[in-house]
């Protein structure tokens, strides 16, 4: 997968978040700038990046997104209603938000029923730097 540049606005977004979720750690600074040295943690995993909110708690998307793809897999044609109660826990904007998503990606289609368009494999899509992302193939998807 091909990765684009990141601006210094989203390092400084993001970096905190890593900070408060005690993956890294301050070092000291350097520069004119005074900018901040980051060393990583014992605690930082190895296996995947971590996704964090803003304030360094865990996100829940990523396993959020897994049990709504698990379902959609299975359903392969529903309603929205249908899909929220095949899944517990994962408010209704957050599968609206990912239905959208998928749709966008050519996945699913919207015909008064959702209907599975395109089955990947059975790890869910991600977004990639505005883009499809599948873990499957490890490859974007087009």
């Amino acid at each position: 997968m091909a990765l684009g540049t990141v601006s210094a606005g989203d390092v400084d977004e993001y970096l905190p978040r890593y900070v408060k979720a005690g993956l890294l750690r301050k070092l000291g600074f350097y520069g004119a700038n005074k900018r901040v040295i980051f060393g990583i943690s014992n605690q930082f995993p190895t296996d995947e990046a971590p996704m964090l909110t803003r304030d360094g708690k865990p996100a829940l998307n990523k396993q959020a997104h897994q049990q709504i793809w698990v379902a959609v897999r299975k359903l392969k044609k529903f309603t929205l209603a249908e899909l929220l109660a095949s899944i517990d826990g994962v408010p209704k904007t957050t599968i609206k938000k990912f239905l959208q998503r998928l749709k966008q990606w050519g996945l699913v289609e919207f015909n008064g029923k959702w209907v599975l368009k395109r089955d990947i494999g059975p790890l869910a899509p991600q977004q990639s730097q505005n883009k499809g992302y599948d873990p499957n193939s490890d490859k974007e998807i087009s």
